[in-house]
């Protein structure tokens, strides 16, 4: 009788540890799983930072492009008023002059 409860208590010690191997080993199988699934999670946030960080650099490269264009528009610009200013209205103005003096001495 005394090993028959033996056993049975050794059995029912068994079973208990073989149960809480089960659940231990499970519990580090989810773990596993939560990390990976934490590792993919910080590579998502890190390609993402990536991605904003390259439309930011574009962004940054257009504003620079539209600087520049503006920028050159205006230097366009300010070469037509000077070729207005400093050549065509002074030659327009020696035609007229010209043109006067023709008229006069008719």
């Amino acid at each position: 009788a005394l090993e028959a409860a033996y056993m049975a208590g050794t059995t029912a010690a068994v079973a208990t540890l073989e149960r809480e191997h089960e659940r231990l080993e499970l519990d580090c199988q989810r773990q596993v799983e939560r990390e990976g699934a934490l590792q993919e999670m910080r590579q998502r946030v890190q390609d993402s930072q990536a991605q904003r960080d390259t439309l930011d650099s574009l962004r940054v490269d257009l504003i620079l492009q539209s600087v520049r264009a503006v920028q050159e528009r205006s230097r366009k610009t300010a070469e037509s008023q000077d070729l207005v200013i400093n050549h065509i209205l002074p030659l327009s103005s020696a035609v007229q002059a010209e043109s006067a003096k023709a008229s006069n001495c008719m």
